[in-house]
């Protein structure tokens, strides 16, 4: 698959920016940052982040194991806790809906992993690992002792699976309207036929200029118009009309790939940012939903240079409609350590290690000065109105630049890019499911 459209799944190496400058970092931290507690760390900190409707967990690799076990671990506390009941993840809407029915105890799978390993969509390692699998099970025996109206649940937000998407509509759409079957097929004609190919796809929107594009939103539009009209449940409902704004954002996000790398990524924000509120819609105002994605999207996009070249993100767009008292934004990030990641997109899976990361960013300043897991919170330091300069953070996403790492680095003004961030000195790489990818 081509690399160019799907660049922008990492925002570091993109931007190019100029990263790095002397700082005075060392004392904020010094006199800011806390010893992540070893014990029970969320008898303290978990109360402060599950006041928050909406708490986005956050992680500067796709590939590490302790980001994820951070992450199961806060999810546990806060569905525990009983403020927060779904989990929604960077991952397939299809893919996640076959895990949801499994921790609701409606799946023929004998396990978690058995769910897990038929994922199909690479990078298969991101959502098919031991570690999330072990997250899945914990929340299948916990709705068992649970009526199911407070059943936990997990979702997908992505895009990339938009043709199981299209294929689920139109056989709903075959079963409960066949008179505009032949409508919608002519109008998702030009989609459709790349759906093995999607590069040539987005040259093919270019060439077509402005008479095709506009056919899957109208086609969209008149399928979403009869699934409000059927006698679906709400749950239903919101499940199919998910699945018509995925590929609707798709074919937006795929469009513009060759035109505007701002609005293909933007479309793909904006369905995440979406599908987040539409679930919410399922349950009572006073439950939230803890979101799973990278550093890059759950970080205020206004606080790098994405901000500047007109993106936006699931952070920067949910602290703008629902508040930055209804937001909580984590980060993690790490010094040393291994990770999970390959050289091309699609390409083979490795387990790449650290490189020392640069003496002026962000992971140089915490790798120098700390040698214990550390939270370091930045709301004093927004309400003092402290100047912290710009400075680079790590990000790496599904793909490694091995021989340019500096490109892994984003410029951020962290209090503004996170509420809090968590460090870990030294991590090691996911555990996956599947012997190759």
């Amino acid at each position: 698959m081509n690399k160019v459209l799907w660049m922008l799944a990492l925002i570091g190496p993109v931007l190019g920016f100029s990263l790095y400058g002397q700082t005075n970092w060392e004392a904020y931290l010094e006199s800011h940052a806390e010893p992540w507690p070893k014990e029970n760390p969320t008898a303290e900190w978990g109360p402060r982040w599950a006041e928050h409707r909406f708490v986005l967990l956050g992680e500067s690799t796709h590939g590490t194991s302790e980001f994820y076990e951070m992450r199961a671990t806060l999810t546990r506390h806060l569905m525990e806790n009983g403020s927060h009941r779904f989990v929604v993840v960077e991952g397939d809407w299809e893919g996640l809906k076959k895990a949801n029915a499994y921790v609701r105890g409606e799946s023929e799978y004998a396990s978690a992993e058995e769910v897990l390993l038929k994922l199909d969509r690479w990078p298969r390692w991101m959502w098919a690992n031991r570690e999330f699998a072990t997250l899945l099970e914990w929340m299948r025996e916990a709705n068992q002792n649970r009526p199911e109206e407070k059943w936990f649940g997990v979702y997908g937000m992505d895009i990339y699976s938009w043709p199981g998407s299209f294929d689920a509509l139109r056989d709903w759409l075959k079963d409960n309207d066949p008179n505009y079957l032949s409508t919608f097929d002519r109008q998702m004609r030009a989609l459709v036929r790349y759906r093995d190919n999607w590069p040539r796809y987005s040259h093919a929107a270019w060439a077509m200029a402005t008479r095709g594009p506009e056919t899957v939103p109208t086609a969209m539009a008149g399928l979403k118009d009869r699934i409000r009209a059927a006698e679906l449940s709400k749950r239903e409902e919101t499940y199919f009309l998910i699945r018509a704004r995925s590929v609707i954002a798709a074919e937006r996000h795929l469009r513009e790939a060759r035109l505007n790398n701002a609005e293909s990524w933007n479309a793909r924000a904006r369905h995440m940012k979406r599908t987040v509120e539409q679930l919410s819609e399922l349950l009572p105002e006073e439950l939230g939903i803890i979101v799973w994605a990278h550093n890059t999207h759950i970080g205020d996009a206004r606080a790098t240079p994405m901000g500047e070249h007109g993106m936006v993100n699931i952070g920067s767009l949910m602290r703008e409609k629902k508040g930055t008292e209804n937001v909580f934004l984590l980060g993690q990030t790490t010094g040393s350590g291994t990770f999970l990641g390959a050289r091309t997109w699609e390409g083979e899976r490795e387990i790449f290690a650290h490189k020392p990361p640069h003496r002026h960013s962000l992971e140089g300043h915490l790798a120098t000065s700390f040698e214990e897991p550390m939270v370091i919170p930045f709301a004093e330091a927004l309400e003092r109105g402290d100047e912290l300069p710009v400075i680079g953070h790590r990000a790496i996403g599904v793909v490694y630049q091995v021989d340019a790492p500096q490109q892994h680095y984003v410029p951020s003004q962290l209090p503004q890019r996170y509420d809090t961030l968590l460090f870990f000195p030294e991590t090691t790489a996911l555990h996956p499911l599947h012997e190759r990818e």
